[in-house]
């Protein structure tokens, strides 16, 4: 899916130089009463997701000779 977003943005701009990251998926609960099966929501949705999208689109602004990447983490 992340290659196929990068792919795309090229495909319809011509180029991919900035990428911002700010998703995550979370259920809110107290810490104590939060499962291994929330936790991995949030990392999946958020650090791997992250990684993820990095890592497509790093290629274009590469070879583009530069561009910006951008991670917040919503609350």
């Amino acid at each position: 899916m992340a290659d196929a977003a990068a792919a795309t943005a090229v495909e319809q701009f011509g180029g991919l130089y900035v990428v911002v990251n700010n998703a995550s998926v979370s259920r809110q609960r107290r810490s104590e009463e939060q499962t291994d099966d929330d936790w991995r929501l949030a990392m999946d949705s958020g650090l791997y997701a992250t990684r993820t999208f990095m890592l497509a689109a790093l290629p274009e602004p590469k070879r583009a000779g530069g561009g910006s990447v951008t991670t917040s983490a919503p609350e």
